[in-house]
């Protein structure tokens, strides 16, 4: 009696500890879903993404947000639409003050910047509208876009995988 008591107890932490293992996998898959699918659905939907590193749009963007840009007809950009856009081979996203469509020159300032921007935009230079902008996600993107990130992220995912392995194997056990 004593014996079949000590096997039912071993079979249900075995048990216990398949569906905690199983659970847990299912978890850091599900983090690393989510933080890879606002990083990349957009940019299979046509947006471009790009990563907040000044804070001359804070407090509307902060430094570390990504950021959503589509691509718009820029005469038909105005005043205080934020745009993305190349100055120096660099990305900048500051708000518009003023579109002179004539001699297709946009005036930008960061919310954050006293005065407008000393340079004027061209026509040439805007890269589109900011659609949306994502507070944090810009720096998790930017990292898990480097060497590491990749690496981390795979890791994890192995680490999920191995997880659930387990898992089902202690289940199979307890079944037999």
């Amino acid at each position: 009696m004593m014996m079949r008591t000590r096997k039912m107890n071993k079979t249900s932490s075995k048990s216990v500890i398949s569906v905690i293992l199983r659970v847990l996998s299912t978890i850091i898959i599900l983090l690393v879903l989510t933080v890879l699918i606002p990083i990349s659905v957009p940019k299979l939907l046509g947006y471009g993404t790009y990563n907040v590193v000044s804070g001359s749009m804070s407090p509307e963007i902060p430094v570390g947000s990504l950021i959503l840009v589509e691509q718009t007809e820029v005469s038909e950009l105005a005043s205080g639409d934020i745009i993305a856009f190349y100055r120096n081979g660099i990305v900048v996203c500051h708000r518009i003050l003023e579109n002179d469509a004539y001699r297709q020159m946009l005036t930008t300032k960061g919310d954050a910047n006293e005065s407008a921007d000393f340079e004027e935009v061209s026509y040439g230079q805007v890269i589109g509208k900011v659609a949306r902008h994502f507070a944090l996600l810009g720096a998790v993107g930017e990292y898990l876009t480097s060497s590491s990130g990749k690496l981390f992220a795979i890791e994890l995912l192995a680490l999920a995988l191995l997880l659930n392995i387990i898992g089902t194997k202690l289940k199979e056990k307890t079944e037999t």
